[in-house]
């Protein structure tokens, strides 16, 4: 079985429960009496989808950026990923909102004993992370015009200049293999499909 975590940056699911909202068990919904979601209601961030061998999942998003075939100033590609329990046994949801469910805790780098916290979500293992701050970052890749810091590992990239630190850190994913695609290190992500307008050039 795997468990469905939600979507990663750049785009927001339109199905089922992913994206920004966990499932809820609230009996009949997480509502106040405003009908404003209300997560102190019993059951609230308490949900979990589990899909088995055979279940057909339907996949809808919106995308952040433009995108599109036949548009000259645009480059599109779409990669949908999943994660199994075997790849991360601590792979779950946060109970905790906003800046306190990070992933890891709130200490850079993050700790053993925090990583394991069951109320902080999960989706990359803690030890994913630490390989990634600890590992010289690919300093080929295009950075147009950002400084970026060679102090901070792989976590430092062109969309994260600096680096990660106790800030803004996001979970434990690695800053590089979610900017570039594909990955040169191992990654716990596998792929499900390749969305892409150069099908001739990346599908030969």
């Amino acid at each position: 079985k795997f468990v469905v975590q939600g979507m990663r940056p750049e785009g927001v699911f339109e199905c089922f429960a992913g994206g920004y909202q966990i499932g809820d068990a609230c009996q009949p919904v997480c509502q106040n009496e405003n009908r404003d979601y209300d997560e102190t209601k019993e059951g609230a961030m308490k949900g979990t989808l589990t899909y088995y061998h055979g279940s057909e999942l339907y996949i809808e998003w919106v995308v952040q950026h433009g995108c599109g075939v036949d548009q000259p100033n645009i480059i599109c590609q779409m990669i949908l990923q999943y994660m199994c329990e075997k790849d991360n046994p601590g792979l779950r949801d946060g109970t905790k909102r906003g800046n306190e469910n990070t992933a890891g805790g709130e200490e850079e780098p993050p700790t053993e004993l925090d990583a394991a916290e069951p109320a902080l979500g999960q989706h990359e293992p803690l030890q994913f992370y630490l390989d990634c701050k600890t590992r010289e970052r690919q300093k080929g890749l295009y950075t147009a015009d950002q400084n970026v810091n060679d102090n901070r590992g792989a976590t430092a990239t062109r969309q994260n200049p600096g680096g990660n630190n106790a800030n803004n850190r996001h979970g434990l994913e690695c800053p590089e293999e979610r900017d570039y695609y594909p990955y040169w290190h191992p990654t716990p992500w596998h792929d499900i499909a390749v969305i892409t307008d150069e099908s001739p050039r990346r599908c030969a």
